[in-house]
């Protein structure tokens, strides 16, 4: 086994410092920063070198520009939690925030892709993913829960067009705010919590009846973990860069833990991936279709401040945020999106990520889920939309926070793709090609879809 001595971040890639940022600070966390910056120890990180090329890739093809969003990316093995790629930032010379995990602040709000613990809560009560929901343009909870300066919360769709009876199937794949504001309070908000907590999520939570729409801060290395645990039919796994680090003498101080803990039960896993890969195949999500089998979910927080894609295959989980550091700047106007939702731009980074990311591992199905103790049987699949269905963004968000660069680099591991680490890796510059252009509508998602 090839390994290597610890390495200022600046020798790097001027984006491959990111992952080395975080697998320095794993470091110092399991063994102490004197021990770390001492020197001796050999570390083999999980990092696939393909796999950060292609996300370096897909995010520079579609934000080229130096004044564009920036974009963080996390790409993890839902089968052992291995980080295999990771993009914190447009450039980690100029910045030392990372996106990615939430450096400079506590993280962005999610907008509907939160809506993935809303619907495991649900599934863990039984609620039927056929059952039928009234689903207004606009809908008051008189829940006293969900009071806000003492008055009943009240809340939209994307338009007043998304008005109708839904199936918890089709109220996921439309990510229908109305409808998951009404299963926020049929689960109650702890729920939500628990289930978020559970699957990976380590952000403070408050169980108020906003969460289903994602107006809490979180990490997209928080949510691609969390969206791995259902791709791993419910067992959690700790992320982490590290595969091995041994002392001097080779002797094996720690290796990577493949086990996992069972958080959930495999059939609600399996039956929230049925959900959503109903996002892909027909509702907010089109434009993130691989041409394999994939669930995911789009989220877009208020005044489009926000956009993510989070999605997984059984053999991988990434999620993507597009937004400006500084926060509460509108995505708009951004390379022929008049707005960008969470199926435009972020589907897009992920679908040309993960194709290129599977590109010659064989095509896997998702576990089939049992209906045996719900009502109905299988759900109707939800036929593809026309035109592609537009998301609308988190209704009334707090904040997000400013973040600030931190110090300068510290030193950090030198990444080697699993299983055989290789001398400094160097990924090549990634190619640049302006995106076609787009409608602002097209599945991006956020309290709504």
């Amino acid at each position: 086994m090839r390994t290597h001595p610890l390495v200022t971040a600046e020798a790097w890639d001027r984006r491959l410092g990111y992952f080395l940022d975080y697998t320095r600070r794993s470091l110092v966390e399991a063994f102490g920063e004197a021990r770390v910056l001492g020197g001796g120890l050999r570390v083999t990180t999980t990092l696939d070198r393909r796999m950060q090329e292609a996300a370096e890739a897909a995010t520079e093809r579609y934000l080229p520009e130096p004044d564009d969003p920036e974009a963080a990316l996390v790409a993890i093995d839902p089968r052992t939690g291995a980080v295999r790629a990771m993009v914190g930032g447009r450039n980690w010379n100029r910045s030392k925030v990372n996106l990615a995990t939430g450096d400079g602040g506590t993280g962005r709000q999610a907008g509907s892709a939160f809506k993935v613990f809303t619907l495991v809560a649900a599934l863990e009560d039984r609620i039927s993913l056929n059952s039928r929901w009234r689903g207004p343009a606009t809908i008051t909870i008189p829940d006293r829960r969900c009071y806000t300066d003492g008055r009943p919360w009240t809340l939209s769709n994307a338009s007043d067009s998304e008005d109708g009876t839904f199936t918890l199937l089709q109220a996921t794949a439309h990510s229908v705010n109305t409808v998951y504001a009404q299963l926020v309070t049929a689960v109650g908000p702890e729920a939500v919590v628990d289930v978020a907590h559970r699957m990976g999520i380590e952000s403070p939570l408050d169980p108020v009846c906003s969460i289903t729409l994602g107006t809490q801060e979180v990490t997209p290395l928080e949510m691609t973990r969390a969206y791995a645990t259902l791709a791993a039919r419910g067992v959690r796994h700790d992320a982490t860069p590290l595969l091995e680090v041994a002392d001097p003498s080779g002797e094996v101080l720690r290796r990577i833990d493949r086990r996992g803990e069972q958080v959930l039960r495999p059939n609600d896993a399996d039956l929230a991936t049925y959900a959503l890969r109903s996002v892909i195949t027909s509702g907010t999500g089109t434009r993130a279709n691989i041409g394999r089998p994939a669930a995911g979910k789009t989220g877009t927080t208020q005044e489009y401040v926000d956009a993510w894609f989070c999605g997984y295959t059984p053999q991988l989980a990434a999620c993507v945020w597009v937004g400006y550091p500084e926060g509460q700047i509108p995505l708009v106007n951004v390379h022929g999106f008049p707005a960008v939702f969470g199926g435009t731009i972020p589907a897009l980074i992920w679908r040309d990520f993960m194709t290129e990311a599977l590109a010659g591992q064989p095509v896997l199905d998702f576990h089939e889920p049992s209906f045996e103790g719900y009502t109905g049987g299988p759900p109707t699949p939800v036929p593809p939309p026309t035109p592609s269905p537009t998301e609308s963004p988190t209704p009334t968000p707090s904040p997000s926070p400013t973040e600030s660069p931190t110090a300068s680099p510290t030193p950090s591991p030198s990444p080697s793709p699993s299983p055989s680490p290789t001398p400094s890796p160097t990924p090549s510059p990634s190619p640049t090609a302006t995106p076609p252009g787009g409608g602002g509508g097209g599945g991006g998602g956020g309290g709504g879809p």
